[in-house]
């Protein structure tokens, strides 16, 4: 097989260079704008300070890769260190991203603010002149503070940012409440997860029926085992309460998903294929973003499933799977085989050179796996 992510015939990639989370995803008119973390001249991680790489697309098949949304500012700059992730929203004509805007600190440390640019056309951005628009994190958080997720929400609009109190092991997103957009007032914790070293990565939205869908990654702190969970609840304007959790998306090679409704009223997420552990392995930057899936809560289950524009390339079987008597064996020659044992009513794969994705019981369960 060959490890370069130029070999991908199905996933949107960059060209040429480093990519990883997902950034900013959002349907305009017809055209979805899948935006992510990208380092363009060089192949591997924190070479060089992070941009938002974009891409278009209307059907996740054909993309086109436009030039790099935002890019970090000159060396001491709020942003010098990277634009790293964070969530986009549309109002009145006007695209308006939120990014972790990060600058080192003398000690070496980074600094990690809140920065937002808009967009007119959906492919010129430009900084907000009162940048960074959140300048340090509150009292429940940490300097781990990043990855603003904007939900607007009739005439309200919220950011929920990832963080943590690290003395006490608790992971927590953070919520701040704006009039305008770009003045922001924190308000209080979200939710939050004991045991851990920090949330990272949220969305978050509104149901069609009145209640909230709120995903994140998770990383625990004694092993940093890093989940990624679907949650679906009550807001009441402050805090978040969970009536549903699920974690459809069993790894191993996928990090950072990211959900966002479509101008069809479907929820979508995708997420990064391979994660970290690849970040040194290959010669060739191997990333991409995964398959458009579309989650579909039914009662307490909440699965994810390819959207309908990506189903005709799904599969019932695969070579490296190996179906046993309690599920099936995902093989692998030289790292760890992926094991399912449970119920299998349903199996659909997707190969793509070597990023192979199975979804099982219509995305009751969802891996990704990089073979090698």
């Amino acid at each position: 097989m060959r490890y370069d992510n130029q070999a991908l015939q199905f996933h949107c990639k960059p060209s040429k260079g480093w990519m990883n989370d997902p950034n900013g995803l959002i349907q305009i008119g017809d055209t979805y704008h899948l935006l992510y973390q990208h380092a363009r001249e060089k192949i591997r991680p924190w070479q060089e300070p992070i941009s938002w790489g974009h891409t278009t697309t209307r059907d996740f098949l054909n993309f086109e890769e436009l030039p790099e949304a935002i890019c970090p500012g000159t060396n001491g700059d709020y942003d010098s260190f990277g634009c790293w992730s964070g969530t986009a929203a549309f109002k009145n004509g006007t695209l308006y991203v939120y990014y972790a805007a990060a600058f080192l600190l003398p000690n070496g440390d980074a600094a990690q603010t809140i920065g937002l640019a808009t967009s007119t056309d959906g492919v010129h951005f430009e900084k907000h002149p009162e940048n960074p628009i959140i300048d340090h994190y509150p009292k429940d958080g940490c300097r781990d503070f990043r990855d603003p997720a904007i939900l607007i929400d009739g005439d309200n609009a919220f950011l929920v940012i990832g963080s943590a109190n690290q003395e006490r092991t608790i992971g927590r997103l953070l919520l701040y409440k704006s009039k305008d957009l770009i003045h922001w007032q924190y308000s209080g914790i979200l939710a939050e997860w004991e045991g851990c070293r920090f949330c990272e990565c949220p969305s978050f939205l509104r149901m069609p029926d009145g209640t909230y869908l709120l995903s994140c990654s998770v990383i625990e702190a004694a092993e940093e085992i890093r989940h990624f969970y679907l949650m679906t609840g009550n807001f009441d304007g402050n805090r978040f309460t969970p009536l549903y959790r699920a974690e459809p998306q069993k790894g191993p090679d996928q990090y950072a998903g990211q959900v966002f409704r479509d101008e069809h009223g479907r929820i979508l997420m995708l997420s990064w294929i391979p994660g970290w552990a690849y970040a040194h392995t290959f010669e060739h930057c191997v990333g991409c973003l995964s398959l458009p899936m579309e989650i579909i809560c039914d009662g307490d289950t909440i699965k994810a499933f390819p959207a309908t524009e990506c189903q005709h390339l799904l599969s019932d079987s695969d070579p490296a799977i190996i179906r046993t008597a309690s599920g099936f064996v995902i093989h692998r020659d030289q790292v760890p085989d992926i094991v399912y044992t449970g119920p299998l009513h349903d199996l659909k794969a997707l190969r793509d050179e070597y990023v192979l994705e199975v979804f099982v019981n219509g995305g009751e369960c969802v891996y990704a796996v990089l073979l090698q």
